[in-house]
């Protein structure tokens, strides 16, 4: 289980309270970096903005702590663990180790694998706020199966300290790719919902920017900036497969919002 491995996980700074007493978001990042990115500082002082009580879990292969926080609001609390089991393994050693949290009223799991936020976060984050569902996302797919994709996921009521959610997060196991992860993760996470009579919803569903079958975030790229959401997926902008495409993605951020979305990536390798 990925939860054998908490006790290599390491409290590098607790977080501040945050402004309002109903938020707390478990931020999941993965790189070499040995500082934060500027998307994930822009990120999570975004969410320090808005109320919420921060900790950024991060994952890397030699679980050596970043050297300079500097850059991070000093609200912002920070968690350094073993590169095992993806981001679910982040949000789930987040969750164990601040398990009073979830009972907050509204509990944000994100991931830092869209760039971004090129924008406030007010309209997103208060369609969260204001859902009537058990669990939130900002967008939703159909591909490989219906499911809330995983990268900005919000849980209401403190839904995740209930049995079957708890279940779910403590008897995770780590998986061999990230297809697995989608299968066995997303969408087994979504299959939960479904099961136990969890209602589920998205800001931004599927089928109201793409195809059945394609990826919202990937085909459906241009349709979610114009329709307010002010993150792009990274891979965009630095996966060969896309190189083609690339410079659509950033003029069209340009445009929207005055900045270019590879400054965002900064000392990250483009066409891997």
């Amino acid at each position: 289980m990925l939860l054998e491995s908490l006790p290599q996980t390491r409290i590098v700074r607790r977080p501040a309270p945050g402004t309002d007493s109903r938020r707390f978001a478990i931020v999941a990042s993965f790189g070499r970096r040995e500082t934060p990115a500027v998307g994930l500082i822009a990120l999570t002082d975004e969410l320090v903005r808005t109320g919420f009580r921060v900790v950024i879990v991060r994952s890397s292969a030699d679980n050596a702590p970043w050297a300079d926080l500097s850059a991070l609001d000093p609200a912002v609390g920070y968690v350094q663990r073993p590169n095992i089991g993806y981001d679910f393994g982040s949000w789930a050693a987040g969750m164990a180790t601040f398990p009073e949290d979830l009972r907050r009223d509204q509990v944000l799991l994100v991931n830092d694998s869209i760039a971004g936020p090129f924008a406030p976060l007010d309209d997103l984050l208060d369609d969260f706020a204001t859902t009537t569902a058990d669990v939130w996302a900002a967008t939703s797919t159909l591909q490989f199966g219906p499911h809330l994709q995983s990268f900005m996921v919000g849980y209401r009521r403190g839904v995740l300290r209930e049995a079957p959610l708890r279940d779910f997060w403590r008897g995770l196991e780590p998986q061999a790719s990230k297809h697995r992860i989608v299968e066995a993760h997303e969408i087994g996470l979504s299959q939960v919902f479904q099961s136990e009579g969890y209602s589920a919803t998205a800001a931004i569903p599927s089928e109201v920017v793409v195809r059945d079958g394609d990826n919202p975030t990937i085909a459906g790229w241009r349709k979610l900036l114009d329709a307010g959401f002010p993150f792009v997926k990274r891979e965009l902008l630095v996966k060969k497969r896309f190189a083609d495409e690339r410079q659509d993605v950033v003029d069209h951020v340009r445009a929207l919002y005055g900045v270019d979305p590879m400054d965002w990536i900064e000392q990250e390798v483009v066409n891997e």
